[in-house]
């Protein structure tokens, strides 16, 4: 059973999901972009990493239960936020393991290279470039569009209730919760302004991992970002790869099992 709380970072709530909160290693969970409901994205992994781990779920500004907050954003404003989320909740960044999934990856990152001794798991970090960028903020515009006409929030886009709600594995209250956020929160200001800076966020970090080495990482890709991960793991003093066969981007809804055995093999 987990606990939702809220902290109050920089004048605005951000929420969050706590399960197993008497383990002394801790994983922060960070979903990717546009994943509308945390908690419901990473609850199937999570419920089996509880028992060794203290795990919490990240409602970054703009998603889930959280405020959004108004301004241009980038990973600099995000990151420092989860920094200051970790100092107000005691966490050592010794005993800390920062979980990115997709965009959460460079939040992961970005972390990581702040605080010099947590470790990460990033699942399916991707190469991002100039021509992605310009495609994805296309569609992205093209879909928040659309998402502001009556009919469109009527029937609650059913095509991504499908890939990201009905069938993701958790309890029916948690589904009926991320639909309603997915009316909420969609367009939503801070969930766009990440998309905005993703490309020099992009850049940015791979800068900085050529002045700095990360702690420890465990690397978990398809086949498809097996290049991008070969290098990464280069800037990383000590570090696991692990290809998952899946052509599926959201790796941890169909190898929860897998990556929660490897996580735990790995840190414990």
């Amino acid at each position: 059973m987990y606990e939702h709380k809220s902290i109050n970072i920089n004048d605005f709530d951000m929420s969050y999901y706590e399960f197993g909160k008497n383990n002394k290693k801790t994983i922060i969970f960070l979903s990717g972009f546009s994943v509308i409901y945390p908690l419901l994205d990473m609850y199937d992994l999570v419920t089996k990493l509880e028992k060794h781990f203290r795990c919490i779920i990240i409602d970054r500004y703009g998603y889930g239960e959280s405020s959004p907050v108004p301004g241009k954003r980038n990973s600099k404003h995000i990151s420092n936020e989860i920094i200051e989320f970790l100092i107000k909740l005691n966490i050592n960044p010794r005993d800390l393991i920062i979980f990115g999934h997709s965009l959460g990856t460079l939040y992961a990152l970005d972390i990581a290279l702040t605080t010099k001794t947590c470790s990460v798991v990033l699942l399916d970090y991707e190469k991002i470039n100039l021509l992605t960028d310009i495609f994805t903020k296309f569609g992205y515009g093209i879909y928040c569009g659309m998402s502001t006409i009556k009919s469109m929030k009527e029937r609650q886009d059913k095509n991504y209730i499908k890939l990201q709600i009905e069938s993701v594995k958790a309890p029916n209250n948690i589904k009926d919760r991320a639909k309603k956020c997915l009316i909420e929160k969609i367009p939503n200001s801070c969930i766009r302004s990440e998309l905005d800076s993703i490309f020099s966020d992009y850049k940015n970090i791979n800068s900085r991992l050529k002045e700095r080495k990360i702690n420890k990482a465990l690397l978990i890709y398809r086949k498809n970002s097996e290049n991008v991960n070969i290098k990464l793991s280069k800037h990383i003093k000590e570090c696991n790869n692990v290809l998952i066969d899946t052509k599926n981007h959201f790796i941890h809804h169909e190898n929860a099992q897998v990556i929660a055995d490897k996580i735990i093999e790995y840190f414990l």
